[in-house]
């Protein structure tokens, strides 16, 4: 069993949707849980609900909602001055053959963030908030899954929270585009964040945010594959013409990326063909299993002094 000090809470964002993230966290969450026995907490600050709906039935899922038993609901409590007991909105959720603690988004998730966000200094605010309700010496882990950057507003708070952060993105110019641009965004939250911690944003953007490439074409003649390959594994020579060149420019943004942060010497092929999860959890461990091994031990190692 890992021995954990602390809570390290891990954060997945993406600049663009439809890039595994939240399967990829989910998937996290039920390896540290199910391998090293470890106690995790699972947030699911997107509030379309994607991470909830995929482990939970529609109508055990709108209970838990109508219930107030939701993340929302523990704002609206905190905000209101009144006693947020954290129990009365945990949820024990089967993920594949264990069970792991949930905090569900809620409905109004949106307006309460939206509301949270004109009273200025969110980000403070948010962190004074959550280590106020969650009780992270309950837990050796806390993954939170964040909405895409398209909404700016969840990667945002998740920063003034997390210690690390997962960035995972589909092989191509514009996903690699998109990532940089993000990444270059949250720089001055980031700044505010370690304000006092004598950590510069561009230090903690090297050693705390992991990239990972996922959704790569099983086909070795595309040349989004060859990319990953020799980007990561360097093992695959360039092919000529049209593939070399798209390859070649791959590779230029990708060095750009990699000069901002760290990447994870894996990636998955098979994440996002999966229809639900946990009902094919199995098939998505094996798909994920160097991604899984790879990033757990980059967390253990990063906090294990």
């Amino acid at each position: 069993m890992v021995r954990c000090l602390h809570s390290r809470i891990v954060s997945f964002i993406s600049a663009s949707g439809g890039v595994g993230k939240t399967k990829l966290s989910l998937l996290l969450a039920y390896y540290l849980r199910k391998r090293f026995n470890v106690r995790v907490l699972f947030v699911d600050l997107d509030p379309t609900s994607g991470a909830s709906l995929l482990v939970l039935k529609d109508d055990v899922f709108d209970r838990y909602v109508n219930d107030g038993r939701t993340f929302s609901d523990m704002i609206k409590r905190y905000e209101d001055g009144v006693n947020v007991e954290f129990y009365r909105f945990k949820i024990d959720v089967e993920v594949g053959d264990t069970f792991i603690d949930f905090l569900l988004p809620g409905d109004d998730l949106i307006d309460v963030v939206d509301r949270f966000w004109k009273t200025g200094a969110a980000g403070p605010r948010f962190r004074k908030m959550f280590k106020s309700m969650v009780p992270f010496s309950r837990y050796d882990y806390v993954i939170i899954d964040t909405a895409p950057f398209f909404d700016p507003r969840y990667i945002t708070l998740s920063i003034y929270v997390s210690r690390f952060f997962v960035v995972p993105l589909r092989p191509s110019i514009v996903d690699v585009k998109r990532t940089i641009r993000m990444l270059n965004k949250i720089r001055g939250e980031l700044e505010i964040s370690l304000e006092g911690k004598g950590i510069s944003a561009d230090s903690f953007l090297r050693k705390n945010v992991f990239g990972v490439f996922n959704l790569v074409p099983s086909n070795p003649r595309q040349a989004e594959c060859q990319f990953v390959e020799s980007f990561l594994q360097r093992r695959s020579p360039l092919s000529g013409g049209a593939t070399r060149i798209r390859v070649e420019r791959l590779l230029r943004q990708a060095q750009r990326l990699a000069d901002i942060i760290r990447f994870i010497r894996s990636h998955v092929k098979a994440s996002a063909t999966l229809e639900r999860f946990p009902t094919e959890y199995k098939q998505a461990i094996d798909a994920a299993k160097e991604y899984l091994r790879e990033i757990s031990n980059e967390l253990y190692r990063s906090t294990a002094t």
